[in-house]
């Protein structure tokens, strides 16, 4: 189903280019990265 809503989006947007990766790797790891930061953070705003 993810896929399904992945290749809509994509075939009316085209590609964004919104995430600076090479492959497909890079953007796990950077999602990883980008979460583990926003996580502690948003733990401390709810206390």
């Amino acid at each position: 189903m993810i896929d399904r809503i992945y290749q809509t989006l994509q075939a009316r947007y085209g590609d964004l280019h919104w995430w600076p990766a090479k492959t497909g790797c890079e953007v796990i790891v950077g999602a990883a990265m980008c979460a583990r930061q926003i996580s502690p953070s948003s733990v401390a705003a709810k206390t």
